[in-house]
């Protein structure tokens, strides 16, 4: 198998951090296809790859060898077979993602931090990472990490592969909920047992989508807007469905405000807090402009919604983790383009907005969740929109909370 590098991308082959996992064949075709397509992106790229992947593979197929007829050729034939055996040795290893790891992590920790848009959830002490993409598939591994120990677990894998779903914890068991792959956006509903390491099926969802924002109050799991549909049919939604697990039953109850996708979300004494994300009714990804700064509040008991402070940053894909009664809204994409460092902390009983820590460096698209004192926060992306080139974030930051705990009368 013969694979080569054109000069000019070899160079950015190189700038690659050597500690990402991801195919570098992967990055070589998206980079070529980049330059053909700039519009490319990674909402289509799941499905681009494979026909992209599938095209030289069925053009070998046709070709027929060349008949040798001396010894001479014959030489010449076992040598390039050598040589064919040793590149695709090579070629199988970066299609598997080998590659050098970061210093003090180990390919464990890789396999579970180097992706994009799985779910996170904490259930204490610790934290479960279940799905996502990498730059060329959805992923159906599920990880549990324990912070004392700094050590991965591999879990019993979601049976359903998405990525860009949302997830929530209720009575100690993980709901993950709707998504998409590369066969559709999905309306699945699948729950994960953290003591039997066992997934089972819920009622599905009515409204199929990705993008979406859940979170559970009152016993209940309330799922907010997201994206219907695919490419130039995208759409984002003001829906908002309940599921009852007594029942195992959804029902509809009403709509947002206005229609938003990718936004932060919790909960903070029973009031439900959907923040930033993007209002655009069709979800052109290009577009920052289309990036909202509202905060609203949700009663689940009286089905209200109340415009709060704005946050200082809006942001699409960002994370948000409660400690002490604040939320912590945790890296995303801002209306510039550039992934903000700085993790924006609300106090719902002031209604103010103040700076929490820092990000050694943005992310986007990443999973993030409490651990004791500290935001744990790994995978995601650091492209901005438009760009060729994408890489996935496979670094695992802790950041400390510490100073940042709500005093007294809420100074």
């Amino acid at each position: 198998m013969q694979f080569s590098v054109p000069p000019d991308y070899q160079k950015q082959l190189f700038r690659i951090d050597p500690s990402h996992s991801t195919s570098l064949y992967y990055c070589c075709v998206f980079m070529s296809v980049a330059d053909k397509s700039p519009g490319l992106n990674l909402n289509d790229w799941d499905s681009y790859m494979a026909e992209s992947l599938a095209k030289p593979f069925a053009a070998r197929e046709r070709k027929k060898p060349r008949p040798v007829n001396n010894s001479l050729g014959k030489r010449k034939e076992q040598a390039m077979r050598k040589q064919s055996l040793g590149l695709g040795i090579v070629f199988c290893l970066l299609l598997l993602g080998c590659s050098e790891g970061q210093q003090g992590t180990t390919r464990q920790d890789k396999k579970f931090t180097e992706r994009l848009a799985g779910s996170a959830e904490s259930v204490s002490p610790v934290l479960y990472v279940m799905g996502g993409m990498s730059l060329s598939s959805n992923l159906p591994d599920v990880g549990a990490y324990d912070p004392s120990t700094k050590s991965w677990t591999q879990r019993t894998a979601i049976p359903t592969s998405r990525s860009t779903g949302a997830s929530v914890v209720l009575r100690n068991e993980i709901y993950v909920i709707g998504g998409r792959n590369e066969n559709a956006v999905l309306s699945t509903v699948e729950k994960y047992s953290t003591t039997e390491n066992k997934w089972s099926s819920a009622a599905r969802m009515p409204t199929a989508r990705w993008s979406l924002m859940t979170y559970a109050a009152g016993g209940k799991i309330y799922a907010f807007g997201g994206v219907s549909g695919i490419g130039n049919s995208r759409r984002a939604l003001n829906i908002v469905e309940a599921y009852d697990p007594n029942n195992n039953s959804w029902e509809s109850i009403g709509n947002m405000p206005e229609a938003r996708q990718g936004a932060a979300i919790a909960e903070v004494n029973g009031l439900i807090y959907v923040i930033s994300g993007k209002i655009a009714s069709y979800v052109e990804a290009t577009t920052g402009e289309q990036i909202t700064e509202h905060v609203d509040s949700f009663d689940p008991k009286t089905r209200a919604w109340k415009r709060l402070q704005d946050i200082p940053t809006g942001r699409v894909g960002a994370r948000a983790v409660v400690a002490d009664n604040l939320i912590f809204v945790v890296g995303g994409i801002a209306k510039s383009g550039q992934f903000p460092e700085q993790i924006e902390v609300f106090d719902p009983r002031t209604n103010q907005w103040s700076a929490g820590p820092r990000l050694s460096s943005g992310r986007s698209a990443h999973m993030c969740a409490l651990a004791g004192d500290s935001i744990v926060v790994f995978g995601g992306m650091s492209v901005r929109y438009g760009s060729a080139r994408p890489s996935i974030n496979g670094s695992l930051e802790n950041v400390s909370m510490a100073g940042y705990q709500q005093k007294p009368g809420g100074q």
